[in-house]
């Protein structure tokens, strides 16, 4: 279900950004949905053991190690995130694949809603610099379609 998936990936980004549970009243502000809805599809999701939810003042919902698997992202992964337009949007890069010379798609944990086509993308680790403008996406697999303006390998050494 769109909704469950568009939940889980919002609980995984927020808590891999800041290392806090969400509470169902961020969770429903971040996804621009009612409380009520989120609440509801909260439980479907706790019983599938996507979450898990503790109590306290940094309590709320936090992602299990399934979650990170049905989204298709390795927790032990190095963080990488994506940049929009020079700001952080708090979207971590899963995966990025040349398609061409001038193309590329980019897999990442998170909303690809928040980004436009022609906005400026740029993604950058110890071992490689990505420059590039969105022409599109595939929200169904998180996917943002890119150009490619640099992209090239660092030195590791």
């Amino acid at each position: 279900m769109p909704v469950q998936k568009d939940i889980i990936s919002t609980v995984v980004r927020i808590y891999g950004t800041n290392g806090i549970g969400l509470k169902s009243s961020e969770l429903a502000k971040a996804l621009e949905r009612s409380e009520g809805t989120v609440r509801n599809q909260m439980q479907n999701i706790r019983a599938l053991g996507l979450v898990e939810s503790r109590t306290g003042p940094y309590g709320g919902y936090i992602p299990t190690s399934l979650a990170y698997e049905v989204l298709n992202f390795e927790k032990s992964k190095m963080d990488i995130p994506v940049y929009k337009n020079e700001e952080n949007t708090g979207v971590l890069l899963n995966q990025l694949i040349i398609t061409s010379s001038n193309m590329a798609k980019l897999h990442i944990l998170g909303d690809t809603h928040d980004f436009d086509i022609g906005d400026e993308i740029k993604i950058a680790s110890k071992s490689f610099i990505f420059c590039g403008r969105m022409v599109g996406r595939d929200s169904s697999s998180n996917t943002l379609l890119t150009s490619i303006d640099v992209a090239y390998m660092t030195s590791t050494n």
